[in-house]
């Protein structure tokens, strides 16, 4: 598919330039494109074979193989060095031609993209994090021995707080009005210090906390509902009961 991107965008005659325009063959293009795409991801998939944006279950699965090939071709080289590599092959920046694909596409991938760097956060030893850039770029930080590693996200004012929504989580669906009602409550209660609704749903995907389904509808919806369409008698009860265990200072 991308050899095929390429090749078409070094011709400007090609229909790659074509659709930059309003031109009758644009909808036939694109679904030669999709089409292409799907087939190759498809035979990939079957294959079990490692591609940038393949699903977690094959990055898994071919993660220790790569791994040792990296080692064979870099003897000197650690785990640490492999990580870095998988990083700067991309974080969540998909490739210039995957723009002409539909939109359930390019879901799928930034959600496999997602999971496979959760999984590679999970490889670093604890002293470290990864910080992200606005441009995609990265830096491995190290937690110092001046600056305690936290026990709670950050984004959490108290270990308590993290504790108990651990709690709520755990027990409830993972659709919208739910997260919903619990992200604002938390809010709304200062629990949580300023996120947004979308990081926060990032957040949640990223340390497993939902599936790939729910990870969808909830990122398509684009934002959280508000506490008052989102509020049911049921979630309040059961929500006061587990927050009331946190003591007030």
């Amino acid at each position: 598919y991308l050899l095929t991107i390429d090749s078409l965008n070094r011709d400007p005659e090609s229909s790659y330039h074509v659709l930059e325009i309003e031109h009758p063959s644009v909808k036939n293009a694109l679904e030669i494109f999709n089409q292409t795409f799907v087939e190759e991801y498809s035979e990939l998939i079957i294959s079990g074979e490692y591609f940038y944006g393949c699903p977690i279950d094959i990055y898994e699965k071919t993660y220790s193989s790569r791994l040792l090939k990296f080692k064979t071709e870099m003897p000197v080289a650690e785990d640490y060095d492999f990580i870095v590599a998988e990083l700067k092959e991309g974080i969540f920046k998909l490739p210039e031609g995957f723009s002409l694909l539909d939109y359930a596409h390019i879901v799928k991938l930034q959600v496999n993209l997602r999971a496979r760097f959760g999984f590679l956060q999970n490889r670093l030893s604890t002293s470290n994090f990864i910080e992200l850039n606005a441009d995609d770029t990265f830096e491995i930080r190290c937690y110092t021995q001046l600056e305690a590693e936290p026990e709670f996200p950050y984004f959490f004012t108290s270990q308590d707080a993290y504790q108990c929504f651990l709690i709520y989580l755990n027990g409830c669906t993972r659709d919208l009005q739910e997260i919903s009602y619990l992200k604002k409550r938390l809010q709304s209660d200062g629990y949580i210090h300023q996120i947004t609704d979308i990081n926060f749903i990032e957040w949640l995907n990223d340390v497993g906390h939902l599936t790939s389904d729910e990870f969808t509808v909830l990122y398509e919806a684009g934002q959280l509902n508000s506490l008052y369409r989102s509020s049911t008698d049921s979630r309040i009860v059961r929500y006061n009961a587990i927050f009331s265990n946190i003591s007030s200072d």
